[in-house]
């Protein structure tokens, strides 16, 4: 399955998948410069985990009723 596939069956509301989408699309920047950060800590640098949590990344599949998306 492509990543575009997987994307459209995990978020069926085309709006918030597009919006994801330029959220992703706008961190690479950011993601491509913490590389090094990233390879020489060996972990996720926490600038970029708080980049995704505020782009909305982590709540894009959690029901709604427990403060999601879905």
């Amino acid at each position: 399955m492509s990543p575009g596939l997987a994307v459209a069956a995990a978020l069926p509301d085309e709006a918030l998948r597009r919006t994801l989408v330029a959220r992703a699309e706008a961190l690479v920047p950011d993601l491509l410069a913490r590389v090094p950060e990233a390879r020489e800590g060996r972990r996720v640098p926490k600038a970029t985990i708080d980049d995704m949590q505020a782009a909305g990344f982590f709540r894009a599949l959690q029901p709604k009723r427990w403060g999601g998306s879905e």
